[in-house]
């Protein structure tokens, strides 16, 4: 009786891994054409990972703002941010429905909510970190000098 349970317990637990195993498995295609996209940073308000790149060479402070096309109070800091005249140098929004973003976001330790603000100062630490349209914009104003139109 209790060799039976065994044998039962094992079969049981070789199904369980070979359908894990199966289920888990990658049923992608690959295709031998290779295309090679080259493409200029368009001036849109989301940044792209090499304009991001590149500003993190520049040492100097700035801030990175976490947001979401869908998202109302991220389309509400752009355009208040936009009227208050604030240095678009310093401020650089990141769409966090780009997977390079949320890897990003969970090096940096996560985030709870959009909008989503961390100072990156010129050394490259990061500094202070903000959440909410009227937190940030607040924060922001105070702390950024607003461009001559």
């Amino acid at each position: 009786m209790i060799q039976l349970k065994r044998v039962v317990i094992t079969t049981v637990i070789l199904l369980t891994v070979l359908i894990l195993m199966l289920g888990c498995s990658s049923n992608a295609r690959f295709s031998k054409n290779t295309e090679v996209v080259v493409y200029e940073e368009s001036g849109g308000i989301w940044k792209s990972q090499e304009y991001l790149r590149a500003q993190a060479l520049i040492p100097s402070r700035k801030f990175l703002v976490f947001g979401a096309e869908w998202c109302g109070a991220c389309r509400g800091l752009i355009k208040l941010l936009s009227d208050a005249n604030i240095n678009r140098d310093e401020v650089i929004h990141l769409n966090v429905e780009h997977t390079w973003v949320r890897d990003l976001l969970a090096q940096m330790g996560g985030l709870r909510m959009v909008p989503y603000m961390v100072e990156v100062k010129p050394n490259g630490e990061f500094g202070a970190r903000r959440e909410g349209l009227g937190t940030i914009l607040t924060f922001l104003l105070a702390n950024i000098e607003t461009e001559v139109k």
